[in-house]
């Protein structure tokens, strides 16, 4: 189960002094499996206008936000459909860039390295 409106509320609501969640919902099932979520620790990272933008909505965003000397990093956060023939359409659209073009830089670090979109 995803993480609902409500409890997303209720935990910006009790952490907020420590955590920020920003998150995107599937708006045919919000509840369901399917969303992504960012979880920004006030500690490390300001959060002063974070942009989150809906790529795919419950399954790609991106977000900006001010991280060392106000310099502005761009997280990308996926998540692939459950379904392993839905892969190859998915990916397929990343890898020709129709999603990416225009939200994020050239360059930027996955979970298992950097990888260059051109």
């Amino acid at each position: 189960m995803h993480l609902t409106e409500e409890h997303e509320t209720q935990i910006n609501t009790l952490f907020s002094r420590r955590l920020h969640i920003l998150d995107s919902r599937d708006p045919e099932r919000p509840a369901s499996s399917a969303g992504i979520a960012f979880v920004i620790n006030k500690e490390i990272v300001t959060p002063q206008n974070p942009k989150l933008t809906e790529l795919v909505p419950g399954r790609a965003a991106s977000l900006i936000v001010c991280w060392h000397n106000n310099q502005e990093i761009t997280i990308l956060n996926i998540y692939a459909p459950n379904k392993l023939n839905a892969h190859p359409e998915f990916w397929n659209k990343w890898m020709s860039g129709a999603l990416l073009k225009g939200h994020l830089p050239s360059l930027f670090i996955t979970k298992s390295g950097w990888r260059c979109f051109w």
